[in-house]
């Protein structure tokens, strides 16, 4: 395998050995080919893109977590500042719609 350079694909360890390979396939064909190989034994897909998106969708609610946390901690502020619910409402305006725009 080291002639071939292909021993960056494969792992031995314990007596256990994992070779690692991609294939490149149709999108139309992606959820017959992965349910085929996950009938297979001892063969896990790791694929990038349902990874990716996980991942950003994690991102994204966090995200709107801490731009709520975020809004309310600036309300607050500015209605413990300004004492009255018009003036920080009036202050607090802007950023809403800044935050809308964005």
């Amino acid at each position: 395998m080291e002639d071939l350079s292909l021993d960056k694909f494969a792992y031995q360890s314990d007596g256990k050995q994992t070779y690692i390979t991609s294939i490149v396939i149709n999108r139309r064909d992606l959820k017959a080919c992965k349910q085929h190989l996950k009938n297979i034994d001892n063969i896990y897909i790791l694929d990038i893109a349902e990874v990716t998106e996980m991942m950003l969708n994690s991102v994204q609610k966090d995200f709107n977590f801490l731009l709520i946390f975020s809004a309310l901690l600036v309300f607050i502020t500015l209605l413990l500042l300004y004492v009255r619910i018009e003036l920080a409402l009036f202050a607090f305006l802007p950023m809403v719609i800044g935050w809308v725009w964005i």
